[in-house]
């Protein structure tokens, strides 16, 4: 059985721009790590955030939900910054679903 809703997502998601994925990925952010602190593409998670491991995983599972997308451990571990996770989600939108 195929699942249409991640590849749904996964469409409407090529059609957003980088702003709009930035936009998006700023809203999760504040609700998950960064609360009321500014939020720019150099944002380090950590650094600026203090996003700790578990803080990280669950950040992922959020964007992962959001964006209809499976993000690999390998990937996770290349998250550094805010500008990090918008070109890993603008790379993952634009692959063709296997």
């Amino acid at each position: 059985m195929t699942n249409h809703s991640n590849s749904n997502v996964l469409s409407e998601t090529k059609k957003k721009s980088t702003d709009e994925i930035f936009q998006e990925i700023s809203e999760i952010l504040v609700r998950s790590v960064a609360h009321n602190k500014e939020i720019t593409m150099e944002s380090s998670i950590t650094g600026d955030f203090g996003a700790d491991s578990l803080d990280q995983i669950e950040l992922v599972m959020e964007l992962e939900k959001q964006f209809g997308c499976t993000i690999s451990d390998e990937e996770t571990g290349k998250i550094k910054t805010v500008g990090d996770i918008v070109g890993l989600i603008t790379r993952l939108s634009n692959e063709e679903p296997s």
